[in-house]
């Protein structure tokens, strides 16, 4: 079974949580501390692409913003 990766919004999710949008680079660092494939995406400076689920990408955002 092949499960792929996934493209977020990282602003559009902080705006969700209502929290200020943090440098997605710390949001790729902070999921690559815990295991998972991140990078910004070619088409937006705003996107992730990861195999990390939702929440974990929640849990991420909010680390960021420490």
């Amino acid at each position: 079974m092949c499960i792929r990766d996934s493209a977020y919004n990282v602003q559009e999710i902080a705006r969700r949580l209502g929290v200020q949008t943090p440098k997605v680079s710390k949001v790729v660092e902070k999921l690559r501390e815990v295991g998972y494939k991140a990078s910004k995406t070619h088409f937006s400076g705003l996107c992730i692409k990861t195999n990390a689920g939702a929440e974990d990408v929640k849990r991420a955002i909010l680390a960021s913003n420490t």
